[in-house]
């Protein structure tokens, strides 16, 4: 899917009260592009990218990620990470 599509499907589920709070529909796509839309060592093909962000946001929220609205990011700094994210992510994404 293209950022429009991601966003048209965070949007809806914002109208369902239902928002996306740890994970942005520009974070998701990078996400997927890196790996090339594929899952886990497998390199699996990802068949529901909805499903799919539904996780990415649920991991990040049981993991301890501030959400988005919560984050503090001055223009042209870089993004800061928690302490522990490197190493939370390192295997997942």
């Amino acid at each position: 899917p293209s950022l429009d599509d991601i966003q048209a499907y965070c949007d809806e589920r914002r109208e369902q009260q239902k928002p996306f709070l740890y994970i942005t529909a520009e974070e998701f796509l990078d996400i997927c592009t890196v790996s090339n839309w594929t899952l886990g060592k497998k390199n699996e093909p990802i068949y529901d990218w909805k499903a799919y962000l539904r996780q990415c946001d649920l991991y990040r929220q049981r993991h301890g990620d501030v959400p988005v609205g919560q984050r503090t990011v001055k223009p042209g700094a870089a993004v800061p990470l928690t302490s522990t994210a490197p190493d939370k992510y390192k295997d997942k994404w």
